[in-house]
């Protein structure tokens, strides 16, 4: 019976398990994607109206969606850990939901680099949301990704949106529309829109959205236009997923250098990871440039004009370009003056 078994093609195998459990056979299929009998059973409770063979073609077609052959499985997990590392205010359900599926991932063998592999994340996104069994391909899923398309989305890197941030599935598309329009208030038009998804998914969630005034009145109290926030935010969105508190922080290290108000502005419009910039890394920056003979002042002036000189890495972009003008003349002793 077990070698007759073992030749018997997967929809066969699927049917054959159906008939010793008397389930219609759901169950034995989830069970097939990974899924714990407990897990496939409470999924099951979602699917009392499906049958069987549309199941299938269902779990195909998205899979194809979320995990396709040609793509760097492990990016998805890197822009995952950069997401969950600047997250710092309230969340809400979606996001509380959507982190609970990175931990699952986590917790497995090879990390969050697995996220993007689907015999370790289905099963987990499958029991973290179980709806997303139910949606119907041509009156759903297939029109959500018309949809993200044409706000600028490209097809093959809708995955990221779908895995960094399932809810997105599951919303009906006027939902999602309304949560798009809302990012016109920081001047987001066309094609910024699917921008800004592909680098923060997250920007849909409500509690990322509500932070959107918190950021402005506290940039407003440091006298920065709003238009200079604005722009922060269109060229990275992560600055919503961040408190005031921790952005602070950061503001405080450029006031100690001189630069508030409009240069505060003007900084954060050119390179606005370093609001999420840690700072020790932003002091180690100082105090290189400090080495050099620059005094508080002229870094303080560095940081106005040049200011993504404080995101670049010391030991692999910094001090190879200090020896690359060595080299050609410039000695490091007088890079002060010819500043």
């Amino acid at each position: 019976m077990e070698s007759e078994f073992a030749t018997l093609g997967f929809k066969e195998k699927v049917a054959y398990m159906a008939k010793e459990k008397g389930d219609n056979g759901k169950v034995a299929f989830l069970e097939s994607l990974g899924l714990s009998l407990s897990s496939s059973m409470n999924a099951a409770r979602y699917l009392h109206g499906e049958s069987l063979p549309n199941l299938i073609h269902k779990v195909k077609y998205m899979k194809e969606i979320l995990f396709p052959s040609n793509d760097d499985k492990r990016l998805v997990g890197k822009y995952a850990r950069c997401m969950m590392m600047n997250l710092s205010i309230p969340i809400d359900e979606d996001l509380q939901k959507t982190l609970s599926l990175f931990e699952k991932v986590e917790a497995r063998r090879g990390g969050l680099d697995m996220l993007g592999y689907s015999d370790v994340t289905f099963r987990y996104l499958v029991e973290s949301f179980p709806r997303i069994l139910l949606l119907p391909i041509d009156s759903h899923l297939k029109p959500m990704m018309e949809f993200l398309e044409s706000i600028g989305v490209p097809k093959e890197r809708m995955r990221e949106i779908f895995l960094l941030f399932p809810p997105v599935i599951i919303c009906d598309i006027t939902g999602i529309n309304k949560k798009v329009q809302a990012l016109k208030k920081v001047g987001a038009v066309d094609k910024d829109f699917g921008k800004m998804l592909l680098k923060y998914p997250w920007i849909l969630s409500t509690a990322i959205q509500e932070n959107y005034k918190e950021v402005v009145f506290f940039f407003h109290m440091e006298k920065v236009d709003k238009s200079s926030v604005d722009t922060a935010i269109r060229s990275w969105p992560h600055i919503l997923g961040c408190s005031t508190s921790k952005l602070k922080v950061m503001v405080e290290q450029f006031a100690e250098l001189g630069v508030r108000n409009k240069k505060l502005g003007q900084v954060i419009s050119k390179s606005p990871q370093l609001l999420l910039r840690k700072p020790q890394e932003f002091l180690k920056v100082v105090l290189f440039l400090e080495d050099l003979r620059f005094d508080r002042e002229t870094v303080g002036q560095v940081a106005s004009r040049c200011p993504e000189i404080f995101a670049a890495g010391i030991e692999k972009t910094l001090k190879k370009k200090i020896e690359f003008l060595d080299r050609i003349g410039v000695s490091k002793d007088h890079l002060p003056s010819c500043y």
